[in-house]
């Protein structure tokens, strides 16, 4: 009787057992699952607004049609980022329409008082908000130039591609030439193109943009100086290339870069165009055979 017992014991004692860790670890269970949905969902609710921005901001109407419908999002975007060219460009119109405020209250108001009063500071600053438009540095060494076959294709030319007109300048160059920062910016962009990488570079009212980029030294986000290495041009043939343009953040235009160049580039530039070879030469014998072009997007791959 009492073997009988101590095996019912027994085996009441292992059910009991069983039933513990079948429980916990069904509750742990429950909970992980808890854990890795609230997890799921705070990253979805919570994603990095730069990331977003970089994301779905890609032009100066995109930004405010986002921030329109995003407005937390680039309100903490501009907290982390304030010297941002959309951030600085917004603080600037939040200045001139508080200091304009004092004088009048709608645009049409404003616009008569500003042809009236043009000695008026809150007149004086730009409408589209005030950012700086840096000169331009050279993006390579001046000895990286190679003179083996085309040298540069310029700005406007209508061949090959472009019969809406080629919206940078080219520039052959020796294998594993630098390719440097023009200017003190903000990486906006960087995408693969059909040559290497296209990169976009923000310098306060401008976008400097570079494409045929391999063995890229920076990313998105980065904050850059002038003169830090962003990568190596890509190899075509026996040569190197890149493609070298300038689109005012403000207009929209794909711009002459020779305006936006350092007395010492412009020099340069010239001295080395002066030994181009490029098949258009006869017909289109300028570095730039316009001064502006539509914009389209840098990362066009036929760039």
């Amino acid at each position: 009787m009492r073997k009988k017992l101590i095996y019912v014991s027994a085996i009441i004692l292992i059910l009991f057992v069983l039933f513990l860790l079948v429980f916990r670890t069904s509750s742990f269970k429950v909970n992980m699952e808890k854990s890795m949905s609230n997890k799921e969902n705070n990253q979805s609710n919570n994603i990095e607004p730069e990331a977003n921005f970089m994301l779905d901001c890609r032009s100066r109407q995109e930004c405010e049609e986002y921030c329109r419908n995003n407005p937390e999002i680039c309100k903490r975007f501009c907290e982390e980022n304030p010297e941002h060219g959309l951030c600085r460009m917004n603080e600037a119109i939040n200045e001139r329409n508080i200091e304009l405020e004092k004088f009048c209250h709608t645009k049409e108001e404003c616009d008569k008082f500003c042809a009236e009063h043009p000695e008026e500071e809150a007149c004086k600053m730009l409408g589209e908000g005030e950012l700086e438009t840096p000169e331009i540095s050279m993006p390579f060494d001046y000895n990286s130039i190679s003179y083996e076959d085309w040298i540069i294709w310029p700005f406007c030319v209508h061949g090959g591609d472009h019969p809406e007109g080629h919206g940078g300048i080219d520039f052959e160059l020796k294998p594993d030439s630098k390719i440097y920062a023009s200017c003190d910016g903000i990486v906006r962009r960087i995408e693969p193109s059909h040559h290497g990488n296209a990169v976009m570079i923000e310098c306060g009212r401008i976008v400097v943009g570079y494409n045929g980029i391999i063995n890229l030294k920076v990313k998105e986000g980065d904050v850059v100086k002038r003169g830090d290495i962003i990568g190596n041009p890509v190899l075509m043939g026996e040569d190197s290339y890149i493609h070298f343009e300038i689109n005012d953040y403000i207009e929209q235009k794909l711009k002459c870069p020779l305006p936006y160049l350092t007395p010492e580039f412009r020099a340069k530039l010239e001295e080395i165009f002066s030994k181009a070879n490029y098949p258009e030469k006869a017909q289109e014998p300028n570095l730039c055979n316009c001064e502006e072009l539509p914009y389209k997007d840098t990362m066009d791959s036929r760039r």
